[in-house]
């Protein structure tokens, strides 16, 4: 006598049923990571990277519409620039001529409006020893530091014939709102990754997908410790990085429970190049009321140790690990289990190099701790 389902409707139920379990095995086997950290920490970048490297090419529709941000990106640039040199009574100083293209600019708010001449403009304001000194103060008001690749080419980019390029992608601002996400298949494993918006406004939407998450990886801005959030003018970008990132390795969603090891963390530590050369001239971290505390104290066991052990020392070195420490420090169990990666995400190269390390303890993770 068999054992299989004896009327059709039975049969039809097992294979419902079977169809069930084998979705359920298959989305087992999906890695579910989130791109999480503050607004303008680079989190984005590194999400066109990977799509770069494992799904498909931009379309030459999205390359148009990278382009128009491109051109709104280095207006915007010049206005932050322009109102912050009035601020500062650094405008006094500009002719008469000078002054006239700031007062087009100011009523410039469409793309297409940067036409050549008004370029060329532009590009010999910000070459004036005024439209300098302002950006030497660039912590004081809110600018994407970044976009100075831009405004040296600006020339370029208000030609009619000009066409982003994924360079130009990678280095544009454009706000994400939001969930963003794309399933992309490295080394023959499915990961779904999740891209958000990290202004305060949006972290409100990051619940919907916090279920079933396989791994995070943590944006912070290195180069972002002096200024301050545009939300919030009284609030450091650091210490707001700091205390979300508290928030996510303390959550719920993500700490051990009795039937699973905490979510895999990774901390890529970004924007490494302008920190470099923030350190070079910019104000020193020890500088900022932030860290005036206890930077200084760091810094000098930090320096011993290193030295102790035969490891180069430089502002750099020190300055990404006291960063580093303050992120341990709010995590579990002194975040031991959490790896940190210095990063600049505008390198294809670096990405790419930071990445094939992140990705193997993910999988490994994934596949002998979660037993997907």
């Amino acid at each position: 006598m068999g054992c299989g389902p004896s009327t059709p409707e039975a049969k039809r139920t097992a294979d419902i049923d079977k169809g069930l379990r084998q979705n359920k095995h298959q989305e087992d086997k999906i890695i579910k990571l989130l791109l999480l950290g503050a607004g303008e920490s680079g989190k984005s970048t590194i999400f066109k990277q990977m799509k770069k490297m494992y799904g498909t090419p931009p379309t030459d529709e999205e390359m148009v519409r990278v382009t128009s941000y491109v051109r709104e990106n280095c207006i915007n640039f010049m206005k932050s620039l322009a109102d912050a040199a009035v601020e500062f009574g650094y405008a006094s100083v500009l002719t008469e001529e000078q002054q006239e293209t700031v007062a087009e600019l100011s009523d410039t708010s469409n793309p297409e409006e940067l036409t050549p001449d008004l370029a060329n403009r532009l590009r010999a304001l910000w070459d004036t020893q005024c439209y300098q000194d302002t950006f030497k103060r660039r912590n004081e008001f809110q600018i994407i530091e970044s976009h100075t690749t831009f405004i040296n080419k600006i020339d370029q980019i208000a030609d009619r014939n000009y066409t982003a390029d994924f360079n130009d992608m990678l280095l544009v601002r454009i706000k994400t709102s939001g969930i963003r996400n794309e399933a992309l298949t490295i080394d023959r494993q499915t990961f779904h990754i999740y891209d958000v918006g990290g202004q305060k406004n949006e972290r409100r939407k990051w619940m919907h997908c916090f279920e079933g998450v396989t791994a995070i990886i943590f944006v912070v801005a290195l180069s972002e410790y002096d200024q301050v959030l545009l939300e919030d003018q009284q609030k450091n970008r650091m210490v707001d990085a700091i205390e979300l990132f508290r928030e996510i390795a303390n959550s719920p969603f993500f700490v051990a429970k009795d039937n699973r090891p905490a979510t895999k963390i990774l901390v890529f530590m970004n924007k490494e190049d302008l920190f470099k050369n923030k350190l070079e001239t910019g104000p020193k971290i020890g500088d900022v009321p932030e860290w005036k505390e206890d930077y200084e104290s760091f810094a000098k066991l930090e320096e011993q140790r290193l030295k102790k052990g035969g490891a180069e020392v430089n502002d750099l070195v020190l300055g990404t690990n006291y960063f580093i420490s303050k992120f341990r420090g709010v995590a579990p169990g002194g975040g031991k289990d959490i790896q940190f990666r210095s990063t600049v995400a505008i390198d294809p190269d670096n990405v790419k190099a930071v990445w094939n390390v992140a990705k193997i303890a993910i999988i490994e993770f994934a596949l002998y701790e979660l037993g997907s």
